[in-house]
């Protein structure tokens, strides 16, 4: 590889014998001297005083300089750099000559620049084709770069329930459209009740109710906030003591003690429940077993297309893996096989614990799956208790 490096002068001669001087005081000095340095004009003031003592003067250049001195050419001591001087006069002419307009790609310029105006392919492009592959050029795999790579089991319980209320809501319009006449009333939000008041400018009467400060309100615990005490409770009693009621009652107690729950979180627990289900037969083979484990947290790979339904559709992402998270309420093996145990505080309308159970079935359904991969055996029975009621179901 080379550097060429370009500089001007008003006389070449001069300036060579003004460097050639400098050069001699650099040798002597081992540097360039330091007012020498700080009275330079020019970058050539700095780098010409080393090239003319240590360059070779390039012969062509020298014979066309006209203002080349005789001390250019004694400083040629090695073959480090290669320099010469060539007139302004011959660079004009150089620059004149190229300057010179090529009529045929003049015209060539103008062709391109109307195709590019026109939005046109651009004629004669050797590497048009190739330009045209890399700007056209899609991700093969463009639908996994919006399939989430990591998931849970709730967010997929999530998603599911989206897609049925989706059909639901589908059917509901459909049923809506049967209808010859629709009954109108105001509606009725949040801060006001059924029309009962005066009426309003179009005939519509409310009564509007105001609501106290927020930090004048007694905060209660959320669904949310009472199924993790819930499950809190069912991970720490111990298995080998007794779980009456009056047991679990102190047992709570104890954990309020240890800080373990506040007092408003203990009364969230509903201790009849807890000690209607050690009472039965699941709560018995609970206690019995040998091996146990509450709240296990668990990881595995699932095919996109049973998580996300837009995969589903798609062969080319349908088998790509998601890792998936969860946590089992309770897993135990007793002499009938392994045993999952999910624990659910919903309210339950009408007492139909066996169409609620089917809410949870693909969840239990997904961990029964996990954990069977993940110890080797099968999980033989699923189970879902509810707070609400003290009843347990098994999901066939």
């Amino acid at each position: 590889e080379k550097m060429f490096l370009l500089g001007t002068v008003a006389d070449a001669g001069k300036a060579v014998d003004r460097w050639s001087g400098i050069a001699e005081a650099a040798a002597a000095a081992g540097r360039l001297p330091d007012h020498q340095a700080a009275s330079a004009r020019r970058f050539l003031d700095w780098i010409m005083p080393l090239v003319v003592k240590q360059g070779e003067p390039m012969q062509s250049s020298i014979d066309q300089g006209q203002e080349t001195s005789e001390s250019l050419r004694e400083q040629a001591e090695s073959r480090g750099w290669r320099f010469g001087v060539a007139p302004a006069a011959l660079l004009g002419v150089e620059s004149a000559a190229a300057s010179q307009p090529d009529q045929a790609a003049e015209a060539a310029l103008h062709e391109r620049l109307a195709a590019i105006e026109a939005a046109a392919p651009l004629p004669g492009t050797p590497a048009a084709g190739t330009i045209e592959e890399r700007l056209s050029w899609r991700y093969p795999l463009q639908a996994a770069t919006v399939v989430a790579a990591k998931t849970s089991v709730t967010e997929m319980k999530r998603l599911i329930a989206e897609e049925q209320h989706e059909a639901d809501a589908e059917r509901y319009e459909e049923a809506a459209t049967e209808w010859t006449s629709l009954v109108r009333s105001p509606p009725v939000s949040a801060g006001r009740t059924a029309p009962t008041g005066p009426a309003g400018p179009a005939g519509d009467s409310y009564t509007y109710r105001l609501r106290r400060p927020r930090f004048m309100e007694e905060k209660a615990l959320t669904a949310a906030e009472k199924g993790t005490v819930s499950h809190l409770v069912m991970q720490s009693i111990p298995l080998d003591g007794p779980k009456d009621e009056e047991s679990i009652r102190v047992f709570v107690e104890g954990m309020v003690s240890r800080l373990l729950l506040t007092r408003a979180q203990s009364e969230a627990v509903d201790a009849a429940s807890v000690a209607s289900f050690f009472a039965g037969e699941l709560g018995s083979r609970l206690a019995a077993a040998q091996w146990v484990k509450r709240e296990l947290p668990f990881s595995c790979t699932v095919p996109a297309g049973r998580v996300h339904r837009t995969a589903a559709a798609d062969p080319s992402v349908a088998g790509e893996s998601v890792l998936i998270q969860g946590v089992v309420d309770c897993l135990f093996e007793d002499e009938r096989g392994l045993v999952l145990l999910d624990y659910k505080t919903d309210r339950i309308d009408g007492k139909d614990w066996e169409r609620a159970a089917e809410r949870h079935r693909f969840q239990l359904e997904l961990y029964a799956e996990a954990v069977g991969r993940i110890l080797g055996k099968p999980v033989t029975e699923c189970h879902v208790f509810f707070f609400d009621g003290g009843q347990s179901v098994r999901l066939q």
